[in-house]
């Protein structure tokens, strides 16, 4: 039996070159226009060698490659041969989909080494020259310094007249100065270095995929495999010597992997910016220079703005004579604490000009060997991906700035990531085109380099890497997470190492998956945005809305919809009474000063017209018993919006009204403690605000009393807070919230010294409107979805 003849069909390549100079942004617009495709469709068509296209007939075919060469790239057509199931096997399909696999496949490559012109290896001996020259200066200069006061102590006497108070007096003032002058210039030589932080190293057993594909692509790059591999947190890679000028001779490398790096990309990408990082390791000679001169940059900036021990040390002793206060020694010893620090500040003076020049010599070595670690990048992954690489960088970089604020937030309830590098990438992933347009624009700024910039601008780097048209040796669009065996793990590892060096306190309990994290945060900010539709723009943080039920009055309707009118009617009034309530509150830290100093309107800059201390005086005794016109008349309007409340929690079914039952309760309390909590906040600005207008060593009587008030009132509010209970976040009660967002206050039960507690509770104010703001978010997000539900109209009619 003969078999039927098949219609031959062919598959569309693209080969991952160029034809013709067109950018990027050209090339994908025009794909879009003739494929109709998405943004990130036509992007991914730019990342190199792909088949695009299967089983389609030769015109279908020819067609999509004329369309291509338009858009400045060459495809070719291929005869498809489908592979029948018992040809692909699972191994070859592993082996295809396994990055490791690929990258070990460079084995037996030998990028060629960029030639460097004599031009360029002048320039490098040069600027190191002048670099290594700065200290060399500055350790003459000193050493000229000491010849000099050696010499004048042991020769000065044979120029003087044999006059014995003469003698001891020049002497003695040379001398002593010379000799102080000395020791201050000594000081940055012995000055420590700083410590080096926590490091996490990768157990080369338990990573051996990832360590063979490291030394595969050193081999390929022809330099030595690191001794050590690295993880941290952030969206970055570097390589460095290890154990400084020791590693410089033995070439003992370390290499470290930002886990929010290799998270966002995808393996052809992270082998090129590890191609870039060993890249700058290829040319040994620059790589020497280069070392020895951020060596030197980094020992003057330490010196010039680095934490120092001996003024830590002289800070603490001068402290201490102040206190003492017993008299002339104490007084000598804080004058001499004084001028020591006054010398080391001018030795600080003197290295970080020192510094500026020698940093601003080497800038130039450095934006060409970044030039030159570039083109590794482009031979291994590809110039045609540089591009979509810098862009994933940048993006993982803002992403990274945005999910920390969200951890952040989060902290604030006692929640933080277990993964922060699987957030950042899942974050960037979800950039919309906007997004990813504001970052290509930041791509394309071109800016003028200034002649200390270390880095060229992008867009620069990017036209030099696609000038060279490299196809790229390693074309693997895996993620890259897949050369590592437990990427969760290092991941999860990385983070804690994060939060460590942040001085993050935390537990295992509170670390949680990113997606309630992420989900949490979204919801709180959704709840704000809730509360400014659910008050038509009505809403001040202070005073605190409270939701006590007005006495039945005839004013007052009783119904649902014809409560939410009447606030629509009143609304005009109540947004004015409630933004003047405010500002009456914010005004009560400069009545308080007022009041107390016997000080007019105008001496303490406070708006209106001129009132004297005994006006100002019973004008916050007014706005601290809540008696003034705007908050009576907020009263009413806060009965109101506490019957719109009523009415909605009635309509719920019965697990939303139990949850807003309980929210609408630590509300009651809440605003219950408002008034000592607004009095703290009050006494707290009040201190702030006196203490910065006060001379230099001018006593502070006042402070101590309105700190003795301070620690009053947060003994009260935290004995109260500690038995209402809450259910709207961590903590249990709300003393137990308070106390988790500040650890500094005191167990309970524990009595402490005013003025510690008083520094204690500083921001307890703030933590208390934290959770103010989250129990009303909770309650009105109900609230609102009841009244969606009833059919209820909103104070904003919507035509």
């Amino acid at each position: 039996m003969t078999q039927a003849a098949t219609t031959p069909t062919f598959q569309v390549t693209l080969l991952g070159t160029r034809l013709k100079d067109i950018g990027a942004e050209d090339q994908i617009a025009l794909l879009r226009a003739k494929l109709k495709l998405s943004p990130e469709q036509a992007a991914y068509l730019l990342q190199g060698r792909r088949t695009v296209k299967r089983n389609i007939d030769r015109a279908a075919a020819e067609r999509l490659v004329s369309i291509f060469a338009q858009a400045g790239l060459k495809a070719v057509i291929e005869e498809a041969t489908p592979v029948t199931p018992s040809k692909q096997t699972p191994a070859a399909t592993a082996e295809r989909q396994d990055p490791l696999a690929a990258l070990r496949t460079l084995a037996g490559q030998k990028l060629p080494k960029p030639r460097t012109s004599p031009g360029y290896l002048l320039s490098l001996l040069l600027v190191t020259l002048l670099c290594v020259a700065i200290p060399a200066l500055y350790v003459s200069l000193t050493a000229g310094i000491a010849v000099a006061w050696v010499w004048y102590l042991t020769h000065i006497h044979q120029h003087l007249p044999r006059n014995l108070h003469l003698i001891i007096l020049m002497y003695a003032v040379p001398g002593l100065v010379g000799g102080a002058l000395l020791l201050f210039l000594l000081r940055p030589m012995f000055v420590r270095s700083p410590p080096a932080s926590d490091t996490l190293n990768i157990d080369q057993s338990k990573e051996p995929g990832l360590v063979e594909g490291v030394r595969t692509l050193c081999r390929a790059i022809g330099v030595s495999a690191p001794c050590e591999i690295q993880v941290s947190w952030d969206a970055n890679a570097s390589v460095h010597f290890r154990n400084g000028w020791q590693g410089l001779f033995t070439g003992r490398k370390v290499l470290t992997i930002g886990m929010s790096l290799v998270a966002g990309l995808n393996a052809q990408q992270f082998v090129g910016v590890l191609a870039h990082e060993f890249g700058h390791f290829a040319q040994r000679a620059g790589m020497t220079c280069s070392f020895i001169v951020n060596s030197v940059n980094r020992w003057l900036e330490h010196c010039a703005h680095g934490e120092d021990p001996w003024e830590q040390r002289l800070r603490r002793w001068g402290n201490a004579a102040d206190e003492k206060e017993d008299g002339a020694f104490s007084g000598l010893v804080s004058v001499s604490t004084g001028l020591a620090r006054v010398a080391i500040a001018g030795t600080r003076l003197l290295m970080a000009g020192l510094f500026q020049v020698s940093f601003r010599l080497s800038r130039h070595m450095s934006r060409e060997m970044e030039f030159d670690a570039d083109r590794y990048e482009a031979l291994l992954a590809g110039s045609d991906t540089f591009r979509m690489t810098a862009r994933s960088l940048r993006g993982l970089n803002h992403a990274f700035v945005e999910i920390n604020r969200k951890n952040v937030a989060a902290w604030r309830e006692n929640r933080l990531l277990r993964d922060m590098p699987g957030a950042v990438a899942a974050h960037f992933a979800a950039f919309d085109s906007k997004r990813l347009a504001e970052v290509q624009e930041e791509l394309q700024e071109v800016t003028t380099t200034r002649y200390w910039d270390s880095h060229p601008p992008d867009v620069a780097r990017i036209e030099n890497a696609e000038r060279q048209r490299s196809p790229g040796l390693y074309r693997e669009s895996a993620p890259a997470s897949l050369l590592f065996a437990d990427f969760r793990g290092c991941c999860e590892r990385a983070t804690r190492l994060f939060y460590r060096d942040a001085g993050v306190k935390f537990d295992e309990g509170m670390l949680r998956a990113k997606e309630e994290i992420l989900g949490l945060v979204q919801g709180r900010e959704g709840q704000r945005e809730q509360l400014m539709r659910f008050f038509n723009g009505q809403f001040q943080p202070w005073p605190l809305l409270s939701l006590v039920e007005p006495a039945v009055a005839p004013q007052l309707p009783s119904d649902w919809q014809s409560v939410i009118d009447q606030i629509r009617r009143r609304s005009p009034d109540l947004t004015r009474a409630w933004l003047k309530a405010k500002d009456a509150e914010e005004s009560r830290p400069l009545l308080r000063i007022a009041a107390t100093l016997k000080l007019s309107s105008q001496q303490v800059s406070l708006g209106g017209p001129t009132r004297t201390s005994e006006e100002l005086g019973r004008e916050l005794e007014q706005v601290t018993a809540r008696q003034m016109d705007c908050q009576r008349l907020l009263a009413e309007g806060f009965g109101l919006y506490a019957l719109r409340i009523k009415h909605a929690i009635a309509s719920m079914p019965a697990a939303e009204r139990k949850k807003a039952t309980s929210a609408r309760a630590v509300l009651l309390e809440l605003s219950g403690l408002g008034r000592e909590v607004a009095a703290m906040e009050e006494f707290a600005t009040a201190v702030t605000i006196h203490q910065n207008a006060l001379e230099e060593d001018e006593e502070d009587q006042l402070s101590d009393g309105w700190m003795l008030k301070i620690a009053e009132l947060a003994t009260h509010v935290l004995a109260k807070a500690d038995r209402i209970p809450q259910a709207v976040t961590v903590g249990e009660t709300i003393g137990g919230y308070l106390r988790s967002r500040c650890p500094s206050l005191p167990p309970r039960d524990n009595k402490w010294e005013p003025k510690r507690l008083a520094e204690a509770a500083w921001y307890l104010p703030d933590v208390f409107h934290e959770l103010y703001m989250l129990a009303l978010g909770e309650l009105l997000s109900l609230c609102e979805a009841a009244e969606k539900a009833q059919g209820i109209r909103p104070i904003r009619l919507v035509a």
